[in-house]
């Protein structure tokens, strides 16, 4: 969050105990839950044209 300090963070995120901060979500672990073990292996992980593409037009639109 811009503009806030620390102990202010700290006391909204008690507020508010289902806010994650995005840093803090392992997305392997997450995955896990949705795909097939073998597609998780990082190393040997590489996205499809189509995909990149979709998460392209996504991030212009976002950002705009």
């Amino acid at each position: 969050m811009l503009g806030v300090d620390d102990a202010e963070l700290e006391a909204y995120l008690e507020d508010y105990p289902r806010v994650v901060p995005l840093f803090e979500i392992d997305i392997i672990e997450t995955a896990a839950d949705y795909a097939p073990s073998n597609m998780l292996k990082e190393e040997e992980y590489e996205p499809d044209p189509e995909s990149l593409l979709e998460l392209s037009r996504a991030r212009a639109t976002f950002d705009r």
